[in-house]
């Protein structure tokens, strides 16, 4: 059925929507009430339909909020809702839903009268719902055959935001509920899923060998911290997060029988008896494995052993349980969970004063992508639990959120929201340096889709990046066999996600609290954003601050957040001895180039009066890198190049490495210790050494057209230790001087302090010396240690004559035979003589011939009226021999020199080619090229003529000859013709055998078919070609 309606159709992004109709503010004096506006009809979203012929108008969604009622929210805060594209109220998904163009996502959907899937909604208002308008909703519900609590449907609201949150909703339910007074937004709640698909020493949260210094050197373990694990339950009696010693730990299902125990409280919103217990008794039960896993990673002690050690070991635990078992879940359990974590922001758990209240919250989840896929890049951060965890930082608490595994442009709620601090996901590769870190490829980028505001520091998300590649952590005890709880106890296993990254930052949260314990949320947004670092170069400059799509504002490293943000506790180094290694070679203050391969050298060992004992000895010298550049405002930067490696041997240690452009002129401090089997490090020896780039490029001459007389040759070079520069013209001639003013050591002193940008080259050189036409031109750079760069070729084009043409054979000459190439033939053939001509000059050629000598005489010539410059043409001159013997053949381009070209010493080309005698005798021969089609693309609904050309080679006329033809079938050959009697066929001669094949004949597609010929009354000399 074709509908007409009144309708605007739109295209616009999501900021624009918020002034696309003109509402008044309340204070405005109107004279009449708002009306509803015409739809806004959006491509590939279908429309909402008030009836079944009638499109819902945009409504105003400005209700008079009664006396009695309050709003816990913003006013208006609805106008900035989205996915709600066309501006109605109606969450864009459900759309989908009810337009069939897919069902309905809730994990909890059930078949409802109307013989559809249930829905699972926020139905938010204008105010905060009370009885009045719970009653109303229930009536409607009801009235269409709501199964209600009785049949676990979930109906509920939370007192931060301004929302009915209810699931197994009849579809034919939500148009009444959508017209329901009050209603602003009718949300399809997030199915929420966890984004899961080494990292505690790799952030510097522990030190290693790689990295001395760590948090727990500065003292910090996020002591007196308390992060609550927002998932799929934690199995608390694990030895890594039963208590904080790692003594008398023995797996207990009883969370408080431990004298230093690490769980606080609990709270499970899956399950509709224990959600109703909000006292924080609850302890979940973790039957999926997620929660323990993150858990461990924030917080773990890494049992007696201290192997799997998490970011914050003192940090407590509170395990809120927001996922079912299956690992999917409506919102309406992560919403009534944030809900409980706000609400118990300050509660005295009863445990110490250092444990009271909840400070960080971490969500290892997030929205489940549409069916639609690609076009889903997520929300503005405007939905129902992005708004709880903005509630959440108001509140004091620091949200963690994990941006998901899509490997997309998809940031969704919770990472969405404004104030949530979002984390993508690194792979450190499975070791603990970092500068061999990369982006995961599952993270999902940014940025966030607008919200509208005027605050576009909201979009950028993630906020930060780190480790979530092949974490170790806590395993779960799953079920038994047949059922009941089963105790964890002290394995690991292994997980990758953005699940795994976010609970690293929460951890890192809780040492940077434990350190600043007047830190509010935005301070430690801001500690993380200011104190990062990145993986890769690509950067976007916001106020000031670097920040790009893959890794936010960086990478996470706790030392440098503690120590800049003004937190530790003391530590250090460990503890040094002597100085038992030296570093000789190379040289203090050498220029290094990138690419270049470098062998330190130097020796070890340890003094007498140092040994401890007789069995005292270096076991290893390690070798660390740091690189150090001044910033255009003159601070000094300082980066690791790369952490501690073994170098090889001891006694008489080597260390090969190759430096990279870390920055331009850089300082690199090579640091070098000695480590012994007691565990001590001896004093660094150390070199500082520049690193620079050794370039080349020719700018002029470019390569676009011509040069002539002198021409100058120039580009720009930069230099490690550089002596000269050459150039020359072919691939013969010799190396010429270009320049040997080269800036020595390097371009440039300090990084960034002194310009290190390429300096110039120049030289003049004389065209005349050679021809005019096409060469090569070569550039190369010489340092002084005898390194050559690979030579710069550009091809230039000389033309110091005046235009001319210039013609030239640019093949050989190829003899041919019926159009196949021979390389001997018989006296009386008929033979093609085929050559390529060009015009490589640069003026057109106009009547001038081409001839074919054989042995010094002219037997083929051909006009051409024309050839233009830098054209080709493909000439066939005929050859019909007469004598035996090797012929000298040559083709020669205007003999006769009607054209002036700008060069006359290449127009010939030559070759020798044998011809034979023809033996006595008959020699019936059907031979390569002998068979043609009419037409040559053959129609099987048409007549095909083929037709055959059998020869005699040899100089006798044959008496007579049979001719049959056959055609290939799935039965083998099948005969089309046999005994065909044919004319006699004389020496040095042929005949043209035609076979007509009918309309209908021919099946479409590759056709075989076999001809023969057969002598009769005589000897065929070569029977070997009658076929």
């Amino acid at each position: 059925m074709l509908m007409l309606v009144p309708s605007i159709i739109l295209t616009f992004s999501s900021a624009s929507q918020y002034s696309s109709l003109d509402i008044e503010s309340e204070d405005s004096p109107t004279s009449a009430s708002p009306v509803p506006q015409p739809p806004i009809l959006v491509e590939g979203l279908p429309p909402l339909f008030c009836s079944e012929t009638e499109i819902c108008p945009t409504p105003v969604r400005l209700p008079d909020i009664p006396a009695d009622s309050w709003s816990h929210e913003d006013h208006q805060w609805w106008f900035r809702y989205g996915p709600d594209l066309d501006w109605n109220g109606m969450d864009d998904r459900l759309q989908y839903i009810l337009a069939d163009v897919y069902p309905s996502q809730s994990p909890t959907a059930i078949t409802g009268e109307d013989g559809r899937l249930t829905l699972a909604l926020v139905i938010d208002f204008a105010w905060h719902p009370e009885e009045r308008e719970l009653a109303q909703v229930r009536e409607i519900l009801l009235s269409h055959g709501w199964v209600s609590e009785e049949g676990d449907a979930r109906f509920f609201t939370v007192g931060e935001i301004d929302s009915i949150i209810v699931d197994k909703v009849p579809q034919s339910a939500l148009m009444d509920i959508y017209h329901l007074e009050g209603v602003v937004v009718i949300e399809q709640q997030n199915v929420m899923v966890p984004s899961m698909v080494v990292a505690s020493k790799a952030i510097k949260a522990r030190s290693s060998e790689t990295y001395t210094s760590g948090a727990d050197m500065l003292g910090v373990r996020g002591d007196g911290v308390v992060i609550a694990i927002l998932d799929s339950g934690v199995d608390n009696e694990h030895r890594s997060l039963n208590d904080f010693d790692d003594l008398n730990d023995d797996p207990d299902n009883d969370a408080n029988s431990y004298s230093d125990q690490k769980w606080l409280a609990g709270f499970d919103s899956t399950d509709s008896l224990n959600s109703q217990v909000s006292d924080g008794s609850v302890d979940p039960d973790d039957t999926a494995g997620h929660g323990s896993h993150v858990a461990g990673i924030a917080l773990g002690t890494g049992d007696a052993s201290r192997n799997h050690i998490g970011i914050a070991p003192g940090a407590y635990l509170v395990d809120v349980k927001v996922f079912t078992d299956i690992g999917r879940s409506n919102s309406q359990y992560t919403i009534a969970g944030m809900n409980w974590t706000i609400n118990n922001k300050n509660t005295d758990w009863g445990n110490n004063a250092s444990s009271n209240g909840i400070d960080i919250m971490s969500m290892s989840f997030g929205r489940a992508r549409s069916p639609i896929g690609g076009q889903d890049t997520g929300d503005n951060g405007s939905d129902a639990e992005a708004r709880l965890v903005n509630d959440a930082w108001d509140a004091g608490i620091v949200p963690i959120c994990a941006m998901g595994n899509d490997g997309a442009n998809y940031v969704a709620s919770p990472a969405s929201a404004d104030r949530c601090i979002a984390v993508a996901a690194s792979d450190d590769v499975d070791t603990v340096v970092r500068t061999d870190d990369v982006v995961a490829d599952y993270s999902n980028y940014g940025p966030r889709n607008d919200d509208g505001d005027d605050d576009s520091w909201d979009e950028l998300k993630p906020d930060v990046i780190a480790p979530g590649t092949n974490i170790f952590s806590v395993q779960h005890a799953a079920s038994g066999p047949i059922g009941g709880a089963v105790m964890a106890d002290d394995s690991y296993t292994e997980m990758s996600g953005t699940s795994m990254s976010t609970p690293v930052v929460a951890g890192l949260c809780a040492l940077i609290l434990q350190a600043n314990p007047s830190y509010e949320p935005d301070d430690v947004k801001s500690a993380l954003q200011n104190y990062s670092e990145f993986i890769v170069d690509e950067i976007t400059s916001i106020n000031g601050q670097s920040w790009n799509a893959s890794e936010g504002f960086g990478r996470v490293d706790a030392v440098q957040v503690l120590e800049k943000s003004g937190g530790g506790g003391g530590g250090g180094s460990p503890s040094a001895a002597g100085r038992w290694v030296s570093l000789h070679l190379p040289n203090n203050g050498t220029w290094m180039n990138v690419g270049d391969t470098y062998r330190l050298r130097g020796n070890a060992s340890i003094p007498a009066s140092e040994l401890f004992d007789s069995n005292n000895s270096i076991v290893s010298i390690r070798i660390s890198a740091r690189y150090t550049y001044w910033s255009p405002n003159s601070n000094l930067n300082n980066r690791t190049a790369f952490g501690w490696t073994n170098a090889t041997g001891v006694d008489n240690w080597t260390f090969d490495f190759t430096p990279e452009l870390w920055h331009d002129g850089a300082g690199l401090y090579m640091e070098v210790r000695a480590l012994d089997n007691l565990g001590r490090w001896s004093q660094p020896a150390w070199a500082e050494y520049k690193i620079g780039e050794s370039t080349l490029t020719l700018i002029e001459p470019s390569g676009h057209g011509s040069v002539s007389g002198d021409v100058e040759l120039k580009g720009e070079y930069k230099a490690v230790n550089g002596q000269r520069i050459e150039y020359r013209i072919g691939s013969i001639d010799d190396w010429q001087l270009a320049s040997d003013n080269i800036a020595y050591p390097y371009v440039c002193v300090e990084a960034n302090r002194d310009d290190c940008d390429a300096r110039e080259w120049s030289v003049m050189w004389d065209s005349t010396e050679v021809y005019d036409g096409g060469w090569v031109l070569y550039t190369r750079l010489v340092s002084d240690n005898g390194r050559i760069s690979d030579p710069i070729d550009r091809y230039i084009n000389v033309d110091n004559i005046p235009a001319a043409p210039d013609l030239e054979p640019v093949s050989d000459i190829v003899i041919t035979e019926n159009g196949i190439p021979v390389s001997t033939a018989f006296v009386g053939t008929f033979l093609d003589v085929e050559v390529t001509i060009r015009n490589s000059g640069d003026a057109h050629a106009r009547n001038f011939e081409v001839i074919l000598i054989d042995d010094g005489s002219q037997v083929a010539i051909q006009t051409i009226s024309k050839l233009d410059s830098t054209k080709s043409l493909a000439l066939n001159l005929g050859f019909h021999p007469t004598t035996a013997g090797s012929h000298n053949l040559e083709v020669i381009i205007d003999p006769n020199d009607q054209e002036e070209e700008s060069r006359e010493d290449n127009n010939e080309v030559s070759t020798s080619f044998t011809i034979n005698n023809r033996p006595s005798g008959v020699d019936l021969a059907i031979r390569q090229g002998a068979a043609i089609t009419k037409p040559s693309v053959s129609n099987p609904n048409g007549d095909v003529t083929i037709e055959i050309r059998v020869e005699n080679l040899a100089g006798d006329g044959s008496s007579g000859a049979t001719f049959s033809l056959e055609k290939w079938s799935d039965l083998g050959w099948e005969s089309l013709e046999s005994g065909r009697s044919l004319n006699i066929v004389p020496g040095a001669g042929f005949v043209v055998v035609p076979f007509t094949l009918y309309e209908g004949t021919l099946d479409p597609g590759l056709v075989k078919f076999r001809a023969t010929v057969s002598l009769e009354g005589g000897q065929d000399l070569n029977p070997d070609n009658n076929q």
